[in-house]
C-alpha cells in the first residue's frame, strides 16, 4: 500500500487498489482488504457502493479489532452523511470516530472531526456547541501545530459566535431555520455572485443544480465531477450557510438568483 504515495495519477491508483482487494481476497487478508476497500471508497462515484465498501472494511477491521481502520471508516461514513444530508447518521458517526480517536489517544486525529461537528451542530442552530466544538478543535490543532487548519477554524467560530441581527437569531421563512442576518439570507445581487457570496464558484453551481431537484449522481455528471466530491460540496455549504437540509439550500438558492 505504501506504494501509493508515489503514484499521482487517479486511474493507476485506483487500478493498483483493486489489484491489491483481490489479492487480499485470495489471501485472506483481513487488514490489507480493509484498506484496500476504504481507499477505494474515497474515490467511488456512487454513494451506495462506497457505502458497501466501508460496511465491508468495518466488518473485516472489527473482526482482527483495528480500532484505527474503524475509527477512518466512522469519519469517513460522517462526510458522506453530512453530504447527503443526514444530519443525525453524520453526528452519530462522527461521535464514534472521536470516541475512538480519544480512547486511543490519537489528539492529532481529533479535530478535523471536531470541525465537522461544529458544522453539524451550526446547521443545526446550536451555536454554544458549535462554539465549543470549534474552539476544542483550534486549540488541539495549536497544540500540535497543524497550522494550515486555523484560518478555516477562525472562520467558523467567528460565524458562530456573531450573533444573528441586533435581535438574535430568527427563524427564515424558507422553513429551514435559517437566521436573519446571515449568510444565507444576506441579498446578493448577480453583480455580486462570486464575489461577495460565502461560497465557492463550484459550490455555487454545485447549489444551483440542488435547486432545480438534482440528485447528487445528476450533480456529479452534469458538472464532471465523482459524487463523492459533490457530496462534500454539499457539506461545505451547508456548513457555511448554516443550512439544515437540501430544501434550504434550494430556498437559499432562489432567494440568491443562482437558481
Amino acid at each position: 500500500m505504501m506504494v501509493l504515495a508515489l503514484v499521482s495519477d487517479v486511474d493507476e491508483r485506483t487500478r493498483l487498489l483493486e489489484r491489491s482487494a483481490a489479492t487480499a481476497r485470495q489471501t485472506g487478508d483481513a487488514f490489507l482488504l480493509g484498506r484496500a476497500l476504504l481507499h477505494l471508497a474515497e474515490r467511488d462515484d456512487d454513494l451506495a457502493v462506497a457505502r458497501a465498501r466501508l460496511d465491508e472494511a468495518h466488518s473485516l477491521f472489527q473482526s482482527i479489532g483495528h480500532r484505527v481502520g474503524i475509527g477512518s471508516i466512522h469519519q469517513m461514513l460522517g462526510q458522506l452523511e453530512a453530504g447527503a444530508g443526514d444530519t443525525a447518521g453524520a453526528r452519530r458517526n462522527f461521535e464514534e470516530a472521536l470516541a475512538i480517536w480519544t480512547d486511543l489517544g490519537y489528539r492529532g486525529f481529533l479535530p478535523s472531526v471536531l470541525m465537522a461537528l461544529g458544522d453539524l451542530a451550526l446547521a443545526q442552530g446550536d451555536r454554544a456547541g458549535a462554539q465549543a466544538r470549534y474552539g476544542e478543535a483550534i486549540q488541539l490543532s495549536e497544540e500540535f501545530g497543524t497550522t494550515t487548519r486555523l484560518p478555516d477554524l477562525a472562520q467558523r467560530l467567528a460565524r458562530a459566535t456573531t450573533p444573528f441581527g441586533s435581535d438574535g437569531a430568527s427563524k427564515s421563512d424558507d422553513g429551514g431555520g435559517t437566521a436573519k442576518g446571515s449568510a444565507a439570507s444576506a441579498p446578493v445581487t448577480s453583480g455580486e455572485r462570486g464575489t461577495n457570496s460565502p461560497l465557492s464558484r463550484r459550490e455555487q453551481e454545485v447549489i444551483s443544480l440542488v435547486a432545480t431537484g438534482k440528485t447528487n449522481r445528476e450533480i456529479a455528471a452534469a458538472l464532471v465531477l465523482s459524487e463523492h466530491t459533490v457530496a462534500r460540496h454539499l457539506a461545505n455549504i451547508f456548513a457555511k450557510l448554516g443550512l439544515p437540509s437540501r430544501a434550504a439550500a434550494a430556498a437559499y438558492a432562489q432567494r440568491q438568483g443562482l437558481a
